[in-house]
Formats: C-alpha cells, sequence, structure tokens
C-alpha cells in the first residue's frame, strides 16, 4: 500500500496524471485520490485477513497431524498423516555423514544415484536437490 502512494506522489510532483478507467477514478481530483486509497487500503485489510485465515487453518492441521502440504522429504502421507520414511530418513543421516567426512554436493549426488535412491516425483537427485536438503532437512 505505501509503495504505491509513493509512486502516486511521485506522479503528482511531476505534475502527472493517474486514470483509473475501469472504476473512473481521476488522482488530479481530491475525490479521486480519496477514492484510490480506499481501495488501497481495503487491498491491504483482504490481504492481512487471507494471510491470517490461512495461518489459523495451517496452525489447526498441524497440531491435528493432518496433512497441510506436500510430504517433506523423509516423510509420506498416510490416512491424512505424516508418518517418517525410514528409507529416506536413512538416506538423510548418509548424507549428513557423508557431508561430515568431506563429501562436496556432487559426490554426494553420485552417491544417491548410484545406489538407487530416487526424489519424491522418483528421478534422480542433483546438486541442487542435495543442497537444499541438506539445508532444509539436516542443517
Amino acid at each position: 500500500m505505501f509503495e504505491s502512494l509513493k509512486y502516486i506522489e511521485i506522479l503528482k510532483k511531476h505534475n502527472c496524471n493517474l486514470v483509473v478507467i475501469k472504476e473512473n477514478i481521476e488522482l488530479k481530483n481530491s475525490s479521486g485520490t480519496l477514492f484510490f486509497n480506499i481501495l488501497l487500503a481495503l487491498g491491504q485489510w483482504e490481504k492481512e485477513q487471507i494471510s491470517l485465515r490461512t495461518s489459523k487453518t495451517l496452525k489447526v492441521m498441524k497440531e491435528r497431524g493432518e496433512r497441510y502440504t506436500q510430504s517433506a522429504y523423509g516423510y509420506d502421507v498416510i490416512n491424512g498423516k505424516m508418518v517418517q520414511n525410514d528409507r529416506e530418513q536413512f538416506m538423510l543421516r548418509k548424507i549428513k555423514t557423508l557431508k561430515d567426512k568431506g563429501s562436496s554436493y556432487n559426490e554426494i549426488k553420485d552417491y544417491l544415484n548410484r545406489n538407487g535412491y530416487k526424489k519424491k516425483n522418483n528421478t534422480e537427485f542433483n546438486r541442487d536437490n542435495v543442497v537444499k536438503l541438506f539445508r532444509n532437512h539436516i542443517n
């Protein structure tokens, strides 16, 4: 909202007008500026309300142990609940061990693919996948 107001002030400073045809708003008059500011405020309010409702819903789902996102690597969704996937958990521990011993992300990627480990979509790992796994699930 504040960023939009900043741009409007820049337009006014350079004696430019903004005309919003669909809503019949013209910023050269005070009524148009007022209406535009009301629309900006309502947009900001709606954005915050959506965020609040989403946060509350996710919190309730987490508390109930219900699925609220795609299953993270190391977990599967069974009957709507997130449960550990033993093979993937073992692989995550192996990645940590290899990294602690000084292996590069490319070396770890090669190890995983050579030993038949797959991503959730059943494709092979690339270096970036290993980096993300390490940062999000291990480190």
